[in-house]
C-alpha cells in the first residue's frame, strides 16, 4: 500500500496557494498606498539621520559610513512589525554600531494575518491538522516571511530615493562613500542607495564599480557604452548624440531632463529605468527589456518627455509605459 505523505499534501494544496495570496495582496496593497508607505518609512529614516549627522558635527560618535536597515523577525510574530536602523563606521554587523534606532514596519505585510487564517482554513478543509504540527508550521511561516522581505527589496529602493528632496539630502550627498542597505539582521543585506564620486565613463578602469554613480551636464557624443553596468545611475542634464547603447545594463536608471537624438538601444536592460522630462528625437529601441523579468524591478517608464521618431523594434511595451507623454511619429 503506497504511503500517502501528507507534508506534500499540506504545502501544495494549503502553503502554496495561501502563499500565492499573500505575495499577490501584499504587492498590490504596498503599489496601491506607495505614496503613504514611502512618508511612514522615510519621514523617521530621515529625523535618525538628522540626529545621526548633528552628533557627528559635535563628535559625540564617529562618522559612519553604512546605515543598515534590518528586520527583525521576531517583531512580526509579536504583532509589531519593526525595522532595526543602525549606522556603522564601516560594514554592518562587523562591529559596533554607533547609533541606532527602531522604525515601524507596520506597511511591510498588510495580508499577513489573512495568510495565517487562510493557512488555517486550508488546513482544516484538508483534514491535516493532525499531520501539521506546530513547529513545521512556523518553519513555512518563517519562509514565507523571507520571501516578502526579499521581494520588499526593490520597493525600498524605489522608497529611498525619497531622501533626495527632503532637506537632509544637502548633507548626505556630500558624503562619500556613504551607503544604505536593507535586509535582515546579522544576515544579508540588499543595497539601497550609495554616494559615489564622480567617474568618466570612458576613461576609468574597466574594473570600475560604476553602480550608483552620477552624472550631470554631460554631453556623450558618437559614443559607444557597450556592455557596462550603470544600474541604479542617476543621469541629469545629459546630451546623448548618436550614442550606442548595446547589451548595457541600465536597470533602475534614472535620466532627468536629459536630451537623445539619434541614439540606438539594442539589447539593454531597462526595468525599473525612468526617463523623465527628456526629449528623445530619432531613438530606437531594439530587443530591449522594458518589462519586468522578476519580482524585483518595476516596468521603465516615460514620465513627461517628449518623444518624436522613437520606434520600438522587438521590444514589447505597453501603455502605462508612457505617462504624459507628447509623442510624433512614435
Amino acid at each position: 500500500m503506497e504511503e500517502i505523505n501528507f507534508r506534500e499534501i499540506f504545502r501544495e494544496t494549503c502553503y502554496i496557494p495561501a502563499l500565492r495570496n499573500l505575495v499577490e495582496t501584499s504587492s498590490a496593497e504596498i503599489a496601491r498606498d506607495m505614496g503613504q508607505a514611502t512618508e511612514a518609512f522615510l519621514a523617521p529614516l530621515g529625523a535618525f539621520l538628522g540626529l545621526l549627522l548633528e552628533h557627528q558635527d559635535r563628535g559625540s560618535v564617529p562618522a559612519a559610513r553604512r546605515l543598515g536597515i534590518s528586520f527583525l523577525r521576531t517583531s512580526l510574530y509579536l504583532g509589531k512589525p519593526t525595522l532595526l536602523v543602525e549606522a556603522y563606521e564601516n560594514l554592518p554587523f562587523l562591529e559596533k554600531p554607533v547609533m541606532g534606532c527602531e522604525l515601524s514596519g507596520a506597511w511591510m505585510f498588510p495580508g499577513w494575518d489573512a495568510f495565517r487564517e487562510e493557512l488555517d482554513e486550508n488546513i482544516r478543509q484538508q483534514s491535516l491538522g493532525r499531520y501539521v504540527r506546530s513547529p513545521e508550521r512556523k518553519a513555512y511561516e518563517a519562509e514565507a516571511v523571507s520571501i516578502l522581505l526579499r521581494r520588499l527589496a526593490m520597493p525600498m529602493k524605489y522608497m529611498i530615493r525619497g531622501l533626495e528632496y527632503k532637506s537632509i539630502w544637502s548633507r548626505l550627498a556630500d558624503m562619500e562613500g556613504f551607503g544604505i542597505s536593507y535586509g535582515e539582521y546579522m544576515d544579508w543585506q540588499f543595497p539601497l542607495m550609495e554616494i559615489k564620486g564622480e567617474v568618466d565613463l570612458f576613461l576609468c578602469d574597466e574594473k570600475e564599480d560604476l553602480t550608483f554613480r552620477r552624472f550631470q551636464g554631460l554631453h556623450y557624443v558618437n559614443k559607444e557604452f557597450g556592455p557596462r553596468e550603470l544600474d541604479d545611475c542617476v543621469f541629469r542634464d545629459c546630451t546623448f548624440q548618436n550614442a550606442d547603447f548595446t547589451g548595457t545594463k541600465l536597470r533602475n536608471v534614472r535620466f532627468i531632463q536629459c536630451v537623445f537624438e539619434d541614439c540606438r538601444f539594442e539589447d539593454v536592460e531597462l526595468m525599473g529605468s525612468s526617463f523623465l522630462s527628456s526629449r528623445l528625437r530619432g531613438v530606437c529601441f531594439r530587443k530591449c527589456s522594458l518589462l519586468p523579468k522578476a519580482p524585483y524591478y518595476s516596468p521603465a517608464d516615460y514620465k513627461w518627455s517628449l518623444l518624436e521618431e522613437v520606434e520600438w523594434q522587438e521590444t514589447e511595451t505597453v501603455d502605462s509605459l508612457f505617462v504624459d507623454c507628447q509623442r510624433f511619429n512614435a
